[in-house]
């Protein structure tokens, strides 16, 4: 073999390699899961649905290209329902991101989504009070934590699966929350307990 083949062959054959690395990551299929989630408290029941199967894409494309907020109330696809755990009554149904855990804090006073689903899905993180207000929505695309990474379409791996420990903290007119990360680092971001309608989300206190 000359040189110069020698040195073309190589050439292709690191290319293939390139190519597996990055395919390692690729989604073979789009996300398209129809997911029920429940949560209980003492106080409170928290349920969760999405439906990202293929009837709701049209809404989803919808949503995306106009705003990217799934807060609204064309978001008919994704939802957060909190009920009183022991009479049943509904105390507020919320339109959400498509969320893969939930959590409630001891006290049953604040609710916290989390989401791992990338397509479609511009926020990762959530916080609503028991009255049905958000107090925060974060995204957490092109987050550089070790362990951390997304696939092309589908996934955005963040916080430790498959029940991350999430802690919050309540001062006078803030509260810290930490959710612990793929490599067990709580990582906190701080947020107002009141907040206008038209706010923007909290800065990170450790990203």
């Amino acid at each position: 073999m000359t040189s110069g083949y020698r040195r073309h062959f190589l050439t292709i054959a690191l290319s293939f390699l390139a190519l597996g690395s990055s395919a390692a990551r690729a989604d073979s299929i789009g996300y398209q899961e129809v997911v029920e989630l429940t949560a209980k408290s003492t106080a409170l029941r928290v349920e969760h649905h999405h439906d990202w199967s293929d009837k709701t894409r049209p809404a989803r494309f919808k949503m995306m290209t106009t705003g990217e907020d799934p807060f609204g109330v064309a978001n008919t696809f994704s939802t957060l329902r909190v009920l009183d755990n022991k009479s049943g009554a509904e105390l507020f149904r919320r339109p959400v991101p498509a969320l893969t855990y939930l959590w409630i804090d001891p006290a049953s006073k604040y609710i916290v989504g989390v989401s791992q689903v990338k397509r479609d899905n511009p926020y990762h993180l959530v916080v609503f009070n028991k009255k049905g207000e958000r107090l925060l929505e974060r995204s957490l695309l092109g987050t550089r934590w070790p362990e951390t990474f997304e696939s092309v379409t589908n996934w955005i791996y963040w916080y430790k699966q498959p029940s991350p420990r999430i802690e919050l903290v309540e001062g006078e007119t803030t509260a810290v929350l930490s959710v612990e990360d793929r490599a067990g680092v709580m990582r906190s971001v701080e947020f107002p307990l009141t907040r206008p309608s038209e706010a923007l989300s909290a800065a990170p206190v450790n990203p």
